[in-house]
């Protein structure tokens, strides 16, 4: 049995869309025999051990450490780090979302390195003294979520540009255990799903139903998600006179989102560079029209006029409009629905994604 270290800078408990992946993935590994031990920034002041599924978990309380710029503390989880390492004896390191991690894993630096990129890479943290440039030196392959997080790393650090060692690997989940129910029209629905914060751009989505509710009075809109920017929304939604309209459903479980899906169109409003886009494709998954700004990874799951519809962010004019032509033509939106499902079952094939990674890692092991 082959064993992966595996360094995720946040895990369940905490839910977002590289939460949710991360956790598929390892029960879904471990399923294939292939057996894990996570590392985890824990949200404590102490260092912590659990389980997520079957796969045991070390919680360090990383942020805490630099935050009250403490040494000893510091010392303390790089030690525990490499006593775990000492007994788990692992073949290779699989870094999986990095986050604050890279001030830690450098020194593991003799184990096989696998590097996932989960979001457009910031330049300032490509310092040539920076601990990700460290980290990079002694990395041996680089996956990326998509291929727009892809080209945005190899744009910034040439080295990698046509580098046998980089490819995009793309994000895809498992199969919805209900079926996609017909779009519904007599009222229509309308869905936004995720983390409440500014970046995914749910005020426009907001202000883009006000001016859709002047020609289509009798439609609904859905907001799933919690976050600090609720309460905000909440009163748009009230200056915006819509809040009788307007539910918020607060935080879904993922088990319970395909069946929330099951509504007419599901907007993705993101204003930044969407690395990828988990939404978008759970919406295809369910065979939902999507309409979505043309960010980021976004515009490699919506195909713009065939699978859904593309929009320039922030710009809730076009969003009322692009909604308003769905809502007025109920069998092109049922076609893009099903063209975005039959796209799903393809492209984002979650086989597909574990093959890609078993193999992988396998090769890297192979190397140990």
């Amino acid at each position: 049995m082959r064993k992966v270290l595996f360094w995720s800078d946040s895990l369940p408990p905490q839910v977002g869309g590289v939460e949710v992946l991360a956790a598929k993935f390892l029960a879904a590994m471990s399923a294939r025999g292939w057996q894990f031990s996570a590392i985890t920034r824990g949200e404590n002041s102490q260092i912590e051990h659990d389980f997520l599924g079957e796969t045991p978990v070390l919680r360090v309380p990383l942020r805490h450490a630099l935050e009250t710029r403490s040494p000893l503390l510091l010392l303390q989880i790089k030690r525990a780090i490499h006593e775990l390492r000492a007994q788990f004896a692992p073949d290779v390191l699989h870094v999986y979302h990095l986050g604050l991690g890279a001030v830690l894993l450098d020194s593991l630096r003799d184990l096989p390195r696998l590097l996932t990129l989960h979001e457009h890479v910031a330049p300032e943290i490509l310092h040539p003294n920076g601990a990700l440039s460290a980290l990079l030196r002694n990395t041996d392959f680089v996956s990326a979520c998509s291929q727009s997080v892809l080209d945005d790393f190899q744009a910034q650090c040439p080295q990698w540009a046509g580098d046998s060692r980089s490819r995009a690997i793309l994000n895809a989940l498992d199969w919805p255990t209900i079926s996609p129910a017909p779009l519904p029209f007599s009222p229509p629905h309308i869905v936004c799903l995720g983390r409440i914060v500014r970046e995914k751009g749910f005020d426009c989505a907001l202000e883009a139903f006000a001016q859709l509710q002047k020609q289509w009075p009798d439609a609904r809109f859905s907001l799933a998600g919690d976050g600090p920017e609720l309460p905000a929304l909440k009163r748009l939604a009230q200056n915006l006179q819509i809040a009788e309209k307007t539910q918020f459903c607060g935080w879904i479980a993922p088990e319970n989102v395909p069946q929330f899906l099951n509504r007419t169109v599901l907007v993705v409003p993101s204003r930044w560079r969407e690395p990828f886009g988990l939404v978008a494709l759970q919406g295809a998954q369910m065979a939902r029209p999507v309409v979505a700004t043309n960010v980021g990874g976004l515009p490699e799951i919506v195909q713009n006029g065939i699978t859904g519809t593309l929009i320039s962010p922030e710009n809730p004019a076009e969003l009322a409009r692009a909604l308003l032509e769905l809502l007025q033509n109920p069998a092109r939106a049922q076609q893009m629905g099903e063209a975005a499902r039959r796209e799903a079952q393809t492209r984002f094939r979650w086989e597909v994604h574990l093959d890609d990674y078993e193999q992988l890692l396998a090769a890297l092991a192979a190397r140990r």
